[in-house]
């Protein structure tokens, strides 16, 4: 009889602790409730570079804090916040009678696609398409021009040495290298006049390098245009 007495006791005393658990859980807001609604409203209000993809997170919170359960759907705000940079601090609040607030830290990552080497390359490498891959990274850790289409790299060579998937930036190659022998192309009005010359210095896509003309020998500045490809304006 008395273990009969003693189990049901034990079973009693379970669902008691059970019961109460319930109840505890019930009358508190989740902080992961509180940090979605927080992650939630930067994700609507950001706005995302083209070609760009974003990851938001809200901060971890204490769990020592408890907050009451709000009867009515919490309110996101950013005050002070006059853009959405990598650091957004939001402000969630329960705008019941008894209600509470409290801020929560979010952290934005912008990351980019960037095309980077799938194996150490050397110096003067020409570059070709089983060379490169594109890759997103974190914007914070791009350093000097960076390129996301492979294509425009295809032919390109190496001003110095890049290893296994580091990017490939503008700072690495030449489009037209010093000695190159390119084509200088003059276009206006819809004429276009072409004619030969031999690079003076280095340059990637955009920029500006001297070149000689093979026919006068002048010298002059032209922009680089593609592989070999340069010109100048009329």
């Amino acid at each position: 009889m008395r273990t009969f007495s003693n189990a049901y006791s034990r079973i009693l005393g379970l669902v008691f602790v059970l019961f109460c658990t319930n109840v505890a859980y019930a009358t508190e807001t989740p902080l992961e409730t509180i940090r979605a609604t927080a992650a939630d409203y930067v994700q609507a209000h950001i706005t995302v570079p083209d070609g760009a993809r974003v990851s938001v997170e809200a901060n971890e919170l204490d769990k020592r804090l408890k907050y009451p359960q709000c009867h009515s759907p919490l309110l996101a705000s950013a005050p002070g916040n006059n853009g959405f940079g990598r650091y957004v601090t939001v402000k969630i609040s329960c705008p019941d009678d008894d209600g509470w607030s409290l801020y929560v830290p979010v952290q934005t990552r912008f990351e980019y696609p960037v095309v980077v080497a799938t194996t150490t390359l050397n110096a003067d490498a020409i570059l070709e398409p089983q060379h490169l891959r594109v890759e997103y990274r974190d914007a914070n850790t791009l350093r000097g021009k960076t390129v996301s289409d492979p294509s425009q790299l295809v032919g390109a060579r190496l001003v110095r040495r890049i290893g296994n998937g580091q990017p490939v930036s503008s700072n690495n190659i030449c489009l037209v290298c010093s000695g190159d022998l390119v084509t200088i192309y003059a276009r206006t009005g819809g004429i276009e006049i072409k004619t030969s010359g031999e690079a003076r210095g280095s340059g990637a896509l955009g920029d500006t390098i001297r070149v000689q003309n093979s026919r006068s020998q002048r010298i002059i500045d032209a922009r680089v245009v593609g592989i070999g490809e340069v010109e100048v304006r009329m």
